[in-house]
């Protein structure tokens, strides 16, 4: 540790012990004391000013109002300045009167208050590492205000320590041995330094009267002196000496009254600065004060238009957000608008959907209807050309029986005869059956239109109603009764052979009567249950053809060829009935029907045969079915 910390410690314990001190303690009103921490804090100049009033009251006057002033402006370099220069001015006048010191020192010269309070080197913090501190030391020695202010301690410790106060004895006294003798020869240093010659505390206050009265005697001249140099005059010299020295006098009265009006003068001057002082160092402290709250406010001010950026940055975003949000909206009601749309779109194509299902159901039920007439005619058609094969076959073999069993010329003819319409019947029946395929094509065709008109419509997975069930039902029955005049057709074919083979056997005319009898009773009964009136018109045929075969025996053979065309005839006819009876039956409503009648009585009468007749009826029926399907939904 060097000698400037050591010294610097010890004036800064003397500070802390004399500031401690009950005596020197702020009253009321004033700013509550704060010791120093460091030496730096003493380059204010206001702790030593407060000790130094507390020895010499009257020499520093400016005590209360130091005290009264903050830290804070304290630290404002104006109001340090010119607290140092009130110190350091105070101080030269004290040393002047209460030490000594020669005309020649002037403190306010040799100690420059400015450089103290701009000092660097009292404006840094304290640091840790030694390099550090050694290189501020090095710094500090060369440090103008640094030097100064040890300048300035260094003669407050001669004025503490000559002072004689008890208080600042007991101060001194409490610090160690090693602070104590560094202080003295502090003292002792800065007293032959400045050849001061310190004085007891009353011969002080007595030097400026001495010192006055003596500058009186040494101008003006004593009695003493008169009274050495008086030599012997006359009377009249005396009196005017003496009238002399009351003008002397007088004079001096004067130029004393003049010397107290000006001393009274320089006082209220004195004071009048002293006030001017104190004001200025207020108004420069509130300047401070003002500053560093402008500073705030400017600080503030910043933040504040920072802050109103960032809410106009904000509020555009907030409007942008709204703009966008609005268009959503709208987007948004143009999405609910189409999908109402889409929706009513959507429930009218379902409603049309179920409409086109009803529609294909009904279709398919028809078509179903349709395919089952087909097959039953298909079948029908293919039972009556198995029979026409076995009337074919039948016939021939009666012409090679013909040829054989008679020779008479009338027989001859009448079989001749016979053999030529059977064979124009063949002929007739040949053409039938190849309308009759035909007409099978053309159904079928118009089977698979329907089937393709069906395959388009959508796909329904319903199942059949009640009425379709009871359509079903009915056609069954139909097809149960078709089936049983199919075998009624099979057996009367049988007996009819069994009595063909009879009549070669035995050739009796009597057997063939009576099976053809039996047949027409056969038939008469499958006609009983498909219609009344058709069964009877039948009977009539059979019976016309039965009195016919009996008024001519000669004619049996033709008579027994025509009649199994007639059996065939009448069978094909029973099957006609029976489709139309299906037809007539399937339909749900009466009106198709009815219309079916008046059409059927307004159609013209069909020229041909007995089965191109039928024929044209039975496809007249299927069109009618097919073509008013439109009038089967209503």
């Amino acid at each position: 540790m060097t000698d400037i910390t050591v010294k610097k410690t010890a004036v800064l314990q003397l500070v802390r012990h004399i500031l401690s001190n009950e005596c020197i303690k702020p009253t009321e009103g004033q700013t509550p004391l704060q010791l120093p921490e460091k030496y730096e804090d003493l380059r204010d100049g206001a702790l030593l000013y407060r000790i130094l009033s507390h020895i010499a009251p009257q020499s520093f006057p400016d005590a209360n109002e130091m005290a009264e002033q903050s830290p804070a402006s304290r630290m404002n370099k104006v109001v340090r300045k010119e607290n140092l220069l009130s110190l350091v001015k105070h101080m030269n006048d004290y040393a002047h009167q209460a030490l000594g010191a020669p005309d020649t020192l002037n403190l306010i010269q040799l100690l420059n208050a400015e450089d103290i309070a701009n000092s660097p080197a009292l404006n840094r913090d304290e640091t840790n590492t030694e390099s550090e501190k050694k290189k501020e030391e090095e710094e500090e020695e060369e440090d103008k205000g640094f030097l100064c202010l040890m300048e300035l301690t260094d003669i407050f410790i001669v004025m503490v320590v000559l002072s004689g106060d008890s208080t600042i004895m007991q101060a001194v006294k409490s610090l160690p041995h090693a602070h104590q003798v560094i202080l003295s020869n502090t003292a002792k240093m800065c007293i032959t330094k400045h050849a001061l010659r310190p004085r007891r505390r009353a011969e002080t206050t007595t030097s400026a009267d001495s010192h006055h009265s003596s500058v009186v005697g040494s101008s003006h001249g004593g009695p003493s002196s008169r009274s050495t140099q008086q030599q012997p005059s006359s009377l009249m010299e005396e009196s005017s000496q003496s009238a002399f020295v009351q003008q002397l006098r007088r004079e001096l009265d004067d130029s004393n009254a003049k010397v107290m009006e000006l001393e009274s003068t320089l006082q209220l001057t004195l004071k009048e600065k002293q006030e001017w002082e104190s004001k200025y160092k207020k108004m420069m402290a509130e300047t401070e004060e003002l500053r560093v709250a402008f500073a705030g406010e400017e600080h503030l001010r910043q933040l504040l238009a920072k802050k109103d950026e960032t809410v106009k940055t904000l509020t555009a975003t907030a409007e942008e957000y709204s703009k966008k949000i609005s268009a959503f909206k709208e987007a948004t009601a143009l999405q609910e608008t189409a999908l109402s749309a889409m929706k009513r779109k959507l429930k009218q194509t379902e409603e049309e959907l179920i409409k086109k299902n009803s529609e294909r159901r009904e279709a398919l039920e028809k078509l179903s209807l349709a395919e089952e007439r087909l097959t039953a005619q298909v079948n029908a058609r293919t039972d009556l050309e198995k029979q026409l094969e076995d009337l074919r076959a039948e016939l021939a073999l009666v012409k090679v029986q013909n040829h054989h069993t008679n020779d008479d010329g009338e027989s001859r003819l009448n079989r001749s005869f016979g053999s030529v319409n059977s064979i124009d019947r063949v002929v007739m029946l040949e053409n039938e059956l190849d309308e009759a395929r035909s007409q099978k094509d053309a159904a079928e065709r118009l089977l698979h239109v329907l089937q393709r008109q069906v395959a388009s419509l959508p796909s329904e997975g319903f199942k059949p109603d009640a009425a379709l069930d009871a359509l079903k039902t009915q056609i069954r029955q139909s097809e149960k009764e078709k089936e049983e005049l199919r075998n009624q057709l099979a057996l009367t074919v049988a007996r009819l052979e069994e009595a063909q083979t009879r009549w070669r056997v035995g050739g009796s005319q009597s057997m063939i009567d009576s099976e053809t009898g039996s047949f027409m009773a056969g038939s008469k009964a499958g006609g009983k249950d498909v219609d009344g009136a058709n069964t009877q018109q039948d009977t009539t045929e059979s019976v016309g053809v039965q009195s016919r075969t009996r008024e001519s025996s000669d004619g049996s053979r033709r008579e027994q060829t025509l009649l199994a065309s007639t059996v065939l005839l009448l069978g094909y006819r029973n099957l006609v009935l029976q489709q139309r009876a299906l037809l007539e039956n399937g339909l749900p409503d009466s009106t198709f029907y009815r219309r079916g009648i008046e059409l059927e009585s307004e159609r013209p009468a069909v020229a041909g045969s007995f089965l191109t007749q039928h024929r044209c009826e039975v496809e007249e029926g299927l069109v009618r079915s097919v073509l008013y399907r439109n009038e089967w939904n209503h």
